[in-house]
Parts: C-alpha cells; structure tokens; sequence
C-alpha cells in the first residue's frame, strides 16, 4: 500500500496537498486574528453589522452621546435650578392709543351755574338753575320783608338771586378772571341758601333784597380793597349743594 502511494508521489502532488493545507489554516487563522488594527478607520458601515448584533457588552460605557438616540428615547431629567436674574430690557416705543373710556359719573353737585357780567345765566354751563336775577335795592330804609314799595330797581351789578330747583344747603361762588380787566382787586362773594332777609348792604348804606321767586340762594360780589358791590368781567361760577 505505501509502496503503491510512494510510486504515485510527485513534487508537483505534494506542493498542491501543501498549498491546500496552507490556504484552509492561514483563512481561520485571519478570522479569529482580525481586530481594530485591521479594519480601516470609517469603513465599517451599519449594512455591515447583522441586525441586532451589537448588545451593550460590545459598546464602552460612557462612549454614546444624546444626539446618538432617537427624539423620545431618553427620559427626561430632572428639572434645573432657576438660573440668575437677568438685567432689565431697553424701554419698548410708545403703544398705540387706547380707546376712549367710558363716562363718568356725573359730579355730587346738586346744582351749578356760570352767570356772564351782563348777570345772565350761562345756560350750558349750569344745572339744577331755573333762573337768576339782579337783587333789589331797596333804598336805606329797610322794610324787614321784601316790600314793592320800597324796590328801587334792580342793584346794577354784583348782587344776584336764584331760583332753583332744589333746597340747597350750602353755596359757594368764585370769580371767573378776564385777564384784560385791570384795576379790580380780588374778589369776595359772600353767598348763602334761604335768603329772605336782607342779602347785602353797600357802602352807601343800601339795603339790598331777593323778589320773591328768587330766594333760594344769592350771591353778592365785593372788591376785596373797598366796601362796594362789584364783580368780574367774566362773571362768576356758583356752586350749590
């Protein structure tokens, strides 16, 4: 038998047997030897790699970033500490103008009224005014009550009577100032509800009365440097409540 193989035996046979032999070890030998050294760097692809075949012992720890999972696959963390406060802004441009606000309610006057220098009611200035009149003069002589007999006519200006649609239990009057009129010093008004007496007396000693109709309240106008009946160009404003 080894006879019959020795006859058959040639160079050529041997270095065929041998280049086999050679081939099958050198292969299983490179695939059990092949490691990172071997494999260029970026050529491995994700179609290189059989579907999940790498687990968590083959990837380092610490070595995958939050970028490298898809959006909803981490938890979320715990929420921060509120950071510092930041400085304050620059000022923002003016805003548009705002719509016109409702009215307000009307004022706890009960009654009010401007009367010109010529002693007419300012009618779109009052409220609560009925009319106004010049006062009375009733020469020196007073009567005690207001007598016709006695009325001398209506006192020029600077002495006024009202007739209102409501009892008032205060009055207060100021002068309106024309910035025109010089020679007039400040003005004093001495006014009051109810006058049925005597409303004012001049420095000439006229006494000087309501008319009936007219006995609400009065007003009488004086120039603060002397004792005489007066009022201002523009007139005045009384206010009644």
């Amino acid at each position: 038998m080894l006879e019959a193989i020795r006859r058959r035996l040639s160079y050529a046979n041997v270095m065929a047997t041998l280049a086999i032999f050679v081939a099958l070890g050198g292969t299983s030998y490179a695939v059990t030897q092949i490691g990172s050294a071997q494999i260029k760097n970026n050529s491995v692809r994700g179609a290189d790699l059989k579907n999940n075949d790498v687990d968590s012992a083959d990837i380092e720890n610490g070595s995958l970033l939050g970028q490298d999972f898809k959006a909803g696959q981490l938890p979320a963390g715990a929420t921060g500490a509120p950071g510092p406060e930041g400085s304050p802004g620059s000022q923002g441009g003016q805003g548009p103008k705002g719509d016109a606000g409702p009215a307000g309610a009307d004022g706890t006057a009960r009654g009010y009224a401007r009367v010109d220098f010529a002693g007419d009611l300012v009618a779109a200035q009052s409220k609560g005014v009925v009319a106004v009149t010049e006062a009375r003069d009733m020469g020196t002589y007073d009567p005690g009550v207001y007598d016709a007999s006695y009325d001398q006519g209506p006192v020029p200006f600077g002495a006024y009577c009202f007739d209102l649609s409501f009892t008032p239990a205060n009055v207060l009057a100021n002068w309106i100032a024309d910035p025109q009129q010089v020679g007039v010093g400040p003005g004093i008004f001495t006014a009051g509800p109810n006058v049925t007496g005597v409303l004012a007396k001049d420095g000439n000693g006229h006494f000087y009365r309501c008319p009936p109709g007219y006995q609400d309240a009065g007003v009488v106008g004086r120039v603060a440097s002397g004792t005489g009946i007066s009022t201002a160009r523009g007139g005045f404003f009384v206010l009644f409540n």
